[in-house]
């Protein structure tokens, strides 16, 4: 299970993957802006060339962001344009009361300029002062009722004060102006003309404007002005709107190539990476904007959102306070700040009185509020509170039915909430209104994939899939669900779903992978890292038959649905690490010895993950380690709680989350001791667990360079002298191997690694007894060289001296403790040599690793049977199953073990489900007709016979059973 927030896949574990948005805030300090570069001439640069004006150098400086010599050419010039350019060249930087007074100064002849008037509107209703925005666009109507500015001033005041016909009313004027225009050559006046448009597009359902957008206006404004960096800033605003990311980065890094100061660019930058969970990127991005503009309320709601993606919901609070300060109505802002007290105060009906009086606010600023609506709901989504998001999204549509987002974005949330039903029609209407979101098209797909797939219903299920590839995997899954899944998971957790829960199997249709559907369904973008994920209502795997490694697909089952469980049981309020620790617990399997090993190494260097942490080992692990050590420490916690307050541990902080208490409030509560308390027994529990450990024994050979170093330093290392010698058989540089073989036996007799080397060598010639002596030699001490040990082992093995064969790996494992390593060895050899039941021991062991491994399960099953076992045949044969449905030996074997436990009717079928997979098997067709016979089913076992005869005429037996049956 991993984490995935709206635009987002993250990484999981191998079994399955949790819907989970949450990422560590990466402690960096800020990058500082760039600076500009400077021309070799600094004082001709700070000139007016001919026949560029003092004014048109300012306004250069200022759109390529060398604000300081900007304002100092400002000062040189006069006029409304120049108090305008130095105001803007402030306002950039977030001098935002010296921005307002350099227009109040201006005199009266200049002040009551149209320009001048839209100016101070742009900056009263960025700082939410809507009177003061009103009466400087008055004025600048008055005196010019075309001033495009004020005109996008006075829409946009509509918008956000609940007359939304008149604000699309405005918009729509936008374009009935550049047709009457024609040709626009101010870029100024291009910008507000496309952002009218975009407005146009979105709340008239026209997406041909879009297009024209990025490839007609935008373009021509940086055609008529090529310093003109917000052209390329609203460009890529536009693609990112839509998903297309690669271009969005591109207009975005253009936008900083003109301007390397803009504040807003680097915002822009922090949401793209915020949304590809790229937290580096965003931290830093977000630290530029600040740095340069720090009222700059688009990258102080990035910040709120890294926060509260990092579970720093109080940090959030804090910056978006902050946000508010500079802009008190703001309706991203606010919603953001009602979604963090909901996650601080929960999440009920009605809401919290701190979430309420926000939403009150925001309503009474403006009924129409679909934006602030719409924020919340996001803000929620990424804390994977899917219902309460659905119900936000569905309040900012009706608040404001214009908007294409919260539409496209209820659809997503119904279709991770399992109701396609009620997605379908939302995600058709959202296309079309909006063709270019990638996600939206993406999921369509998915849901007229979904139409061609067959629909199988349980008492607690519904599975869907592609009858053509996984009806059988369906069949078996569901009744593993049903029969062995639902009633122990929902008795551990004390909680049953309400409805059924919905299962997607998903397979390759055209040139689309099963992993690539399953991708899709579950965030609409190309690639989910896991076979199997949940949102809280419904599951999705991949295929098993689709993907080249098998995976045991019972296990994911059983993870996922643990999920589904606690999620809807807490309401959605349990943190990553539970969620996956109870998920882990509840599969009972062997703690994988590859966890054992990060936790060891971890613990050596005092860096396990903590309660306050663990959560970023899910949500963004740093390295492989990380999410290893996560998974593992989480079934630790879930362990350890369970050891030491008793098997209804893990209930009593479930009942907790539900009554939207936090980590800390759950332990204090249920368990009577401070977090600090329950991590000191925690460790101390971790410490006991380690004992029990024996670490893999590696030994770390170094590279040619490092080894040319240390032989140079001292030629007669004997150890580096023979490594140096393996390093070139590896290369298979023969002769210079020998060279250096021989002189490391010189250095030191019998040395281990340089007798191996030679050995390789004399075995390549065909001399496999000088091969064996040197190997002899070299292993008469402790401990013994692993490849030296293994190759005599193997040479023994090949000469069929099988006890020296187990001997030597027996020693291995002893002294090189392994995995596999030495299990597959004697796996390998107790097959050759027929002793089969050390054979099954070493296949147990190997099991208990292997979890996905058929053949080794298989290869059980067999023994099994043979020796009468027949509980053991079933066991060992379902796990096969499990790995590979279309198994037919695995069905064939537990179809015997059924027999033998006298389940003939279940045995039948297994038969059955065995000869369709492999027809051919004869043998099988006979104890088919054995079962019926033993079940009373004379008919049945007659047709089978009949039929087998037709196939093999002389198959032994057949024709005596047959009229063993006759009257």
């Amino acid at each position: 299970m991993s984490c995935i927030s709206v635009r987002s896949a993250w990484t999981a574990a191998a079994w399955g993957m949790l819907l989970l948005p949450a990422l560590p805030l990466l402690a960096q300090d800020p990058a500082p802006p760039q600076e500009a570069s400077q021309p070799a001439d600094q004082d001709a640069a700070d000139k007016p060339t001919e026949p560029e004006t003092t004014l048109q150098l300012a306004d250069r400086l200022r759109l390529t962001g060398r604000y300081a010599e900007a304002i100092k050419h400002y000062d040189q010039a006069t006029g409304a344009a120049a108090a305008i350019g130095k105001s803007r060249a402030l306002w950039e930087t977030g001098e935002w009361t010296a921005a307002a007074e350099t227009l109040k100064k201006l005199p009266p002849e200049s002040a009551d300029l149209p320009e001048v008037a839209a100016e101070q509107a742009r900056q009263a209703f960025d700082q939410g002062d809507y009177p003061a925005a009103r009466q400087a666009v008055e004025r600048a109507l008055k005196a010019n009722p075309q001033q495009l500015w004020a005109r996008w001033v006075q829409a946009e005041l509509y918008r956000v004060s609940g007359q939304a016909d008149a604000a699309d009313k405005e918009y729509a004027w936008f374009l009935e102006y550049s047709r009457q225009a024609r040709r626009m050559e101010n870029p100024e006046d291009l910008h507000a003309v496309a952002l009218a448009a975009a407005q146009v597009a979105r709340w008239r359902r026209n997406s041909r404007l879009f297009s024209q957008l990025v490839n007609d206006y935008y373009p021509t404004a940086l055609k008529k002005e090529a310093n003109y960096w917000p052209a390329a800033l609203e460009s890529g605003r536009l693609f990112l709107e839509k998903y297309n990311e690669t271009a969005a980065l591109k207009e975005f890094d253009a936008a900083l190539q003109i301007n390397p100061n803009s504040a807003p660019a680097y915002a822009a930058k922090a949401q793209l990476a915020l949304e590809n969970y790229d937290l580096e990127a965003a931290q830093i991005a977000l630290g530029q904007a600040l740095q340069i503009n720090p009222k700059l309320v688009a990258a102080m709601q990035s910040q709120a959102d890294l926060h509260m993606l990092n579970f720093r919901t109080q940090e959030a609070i804090d910056v978006l306070k902050q946000a508010l300060k500079t802009n008190p109505l703001d309706e991203a802002t606010r919603g953001r700040l009602a979604a963090a007290y909901g996650a601080l105060d929960g999440l009920s009906d009605p809401p919290s009185p701190r979430m309420a009086k926000v939403i009150a606010q925001a309503v009474e600023q403006n009924p129409e509020c679909g934006q602030f609506y719409f924020h919340l709901a996001g803000a929620l989504e990424n804390q994977r509170r899917y219902p309460a998001a659905a119900l936000y999204y569905a309040e900012a549509h009706q608040r404001l039915p214009r908007m294409i987002g919260p539409r496209g974005r209820l659809g997503l949330m119904y279709m991770r909430l399992g109701d396609e039903a009620q997605a379908g029609p939302l995600l058709t209407e959202a296309f079309a209104a909006d063709p270019f979101n990638v996600r939206i098209k993406n999921t369509l797909a998915v849901l007229d994939l979904l139409q061609n797939y067959a629909v199988l219903e349980t008492e607690h299920f519904i599975l869907r899939f592609d009858r053509t590839h996984d009806e059988l995997l369906a069949r078996y899954a569901a009744r593993y669900l049903e029969e062995d899944v639902y009633p122990d998971i929902t008795a551990k957790l004390g909680y049953e779903p309400p409805e059924k829960s919905l299962f997607e199997i998903f397979s390759r249709s055209g040139r689309t992978t099963g992993h690539g559907w399953f991708s899709a369904r579950m965030v609409g973008l190309p690639y989910v890292h896991t076979v199997g994920a949940c949102a809280g209502k419904m599951v999705a795997i991949a295929s098993p038959g689709d993907l080249p490694k098998p995976y045991n697909w019972a296990h994911v089952l059983k993870h996922e649905f643990t999920h589904v469980v606690n999620l809807q049981q807490t309401n959605f309020n349990i943190p990553h690490w539970f969620t996956e620790a109870l998920a882990v617990l509840y599969e009972n399997q062997p703690r994988p010895t590859a966890w054992l090993e990060v936790l060891a190494k971890r613990a050596a260097d005092d860096d396990l993950f903590t309660l306050e942490t663990i959560n970023f080992g899910f949500a963004r692990p740093k390295n492989g380690d990380d999410w290893t050590l996560a998974y593992c420490q989480a079934e630790l916690y879930a362990e350890y709680m369970t050891a030491t307050y008793g098997d209804d541990a893990p209930a009593k902080m479930l009942a907790a989350y539900a009554a939207n208490q936090n980590t800390r409030q759950a332990i204090l509560h249920c368990f009577k001791v401070e977090q600090e308390e329950f991590e000191r027994g925690y460790r101390l529990f971790v410490n006991t667990e380690l004992a029990r450990f024996e670490p893999t024994s590696t030994t770390t050979l170094r590279d040619i360079p490092t080894l040319q170093k240390l032989l140079q330093e001292n030629p007669d290392d004997a150890q580096a002298t023979a490594e140096m010698a393996y390093a070139y058989l590896q290369r298979d540089e023969k002769p210079e191997a020998r060279k250096l073989a021989l002189a490391a036996q010189t250095l030191e007799t019998n040395q281990p690694l340089a007798a191996y080397v030679l050995a390789r060598i004399y075995l390549s010639i065909g001399d496999a007894a000088q091969a064996v002596k040197l190997l002899e030699a070299a292993l008469q001490a402790d401990p013994p060289q692993q490849n030296a040990l293994a190759l005599l082992a193997a040479l023994r093995m090949k000469a069929r001296h099988w006890a020296a064969a187990e001997q030597l790996y027996l020693r291995g494992q002893k002294s090189h403790p392994h995995p596999d390593r030495w299990l597959k060895a004697l796996t390998a050899l107790y097959l050759r040599s027929g002793e089969e039941e050390k054979l099954r021991g070493v296949l147990t062991s190997l099991a208990q690793i292997q979890g996905d491994s058929a053949s080794v399960a298989l290869k059980l099953a067999q023994l099994s049977a043979k020796r009468q076992e027949y509980e053991a045949a079933r066991r060992w044969s379902q796990q096969a199953m499990q790995i590979d449905i279309q198994s037919a030996e695995a069905h064939a074997l537990l179809a015997g073990a059924l027999v033998g436990l006298e389940k003939y009717a279940d045995a039948i079928e297994e038969f059955e489900t065995a000869l369709e997979l492999d027809p051919e098997r004869s043998d099988w067709r006979f104890a088919l007709a054995d079962a019926c016979v033993q079940a009373g089913d004379k008919a049945k076992a007659k047709a089978t016979l009949q039929a087998l005869l037709k196939r093999d005429a002389s198959y032994p037996g057949a024709e005596v059973l047959l009229e063993s049956l006759e009257p």
